[in-house]
């Protein structure tokens, strides 16, 4: 069985959504608009656990999508979006930063953060993954004046209409070209590769019920 898991923007929850009561899954009212409903969801309240069998980048009804599935006692698909408003979600951004450390085949322990530390302007946001109790280290560094050589662009700051704007092309090019390229070089098919058993598939036009809250 596949558990297909998402991740609370505003908390870093890893969740399970059901529109059918489950054993372990608590009711929750939603409401969009003049729209409202209930559905099911289940919190993972400890980390996730498996062996990391694949990494996926796709297009969705919903719009680009990260994923990446582990095997342990079942498999557990962690879906994010690649972009939030006009730049790269910052958890794939953390995620991406973590991939060249992270192999296909080793067995993780992974959960999720919105972390806000004193006096800071934004909240951190991003996934930790761990080898034994042990935290993966990123591989990739923000390009900066103390970092010249750091791999991801700096934002570049534009004047419109009299405001400063950040722009987020280059920053973006970057990161959606690195994560296709490592896919497709590192969990590529193959004869040996583990993937989750096939799930049909409803195809249907997108329902608010099925938004990720």
């Amino acid at each position: 069985m596949t558990h297909y898991l998402k991740v609370n923007y505003s908390n870093g929850a890893i969740q399970e959504s059901s529109k059918e009561p489950q054993e372990g899954f608590e009711k929750n009212e939603w409401s969009v608009g003049n729209k409202s409903g209930v559905n099911y969801k289940k919190i993972y309240r400890e980390p996730v656990e498996g062996t990391l069998v694949d990494v996926k980048f796709r297009d969705t009804q919903y719009g680009q999508r990260v994923s990446f599935t582990l095997k342990g006692d079942e498999y557990y698909n962690i879906e994010f979006p690649f972009l939030m408003g006009e730049e790269v979600n910052p958890f794939t951004t953390d995620f991406v930063r973590q991939l060249p450390n992270l192999q296909r085949g080793r067995t993780y322990t992974v959960n999720a953060y919105v972390y806000q530390p004193e006096n800071a302007k934004y909240p951190y946001r991003g996934f930790t993954f761990r080898v034994d109790g042990e935290k993966v280290e990123k591989s990739l560094s923000y390009q900066s004046a103390k970092n010249e050589d750091g791999d991801i662009p700096s934002i570049v700051w534009e004047e419109k209409m009299g405001k400063k704007k950040p722009n987020f092309d280059n920053r973006n090019e970057y990161l959606y070209n690195f994560l296709q390229k490592h896919i497709g070089e590192n969990f590529s098919k193959d004869e040996n590769a583990s993937t989750p058993e096939p799930t049909k598939t409803e195809v249907k036009k997108p329902s608010i019920e099925d938004l990720p809250f």
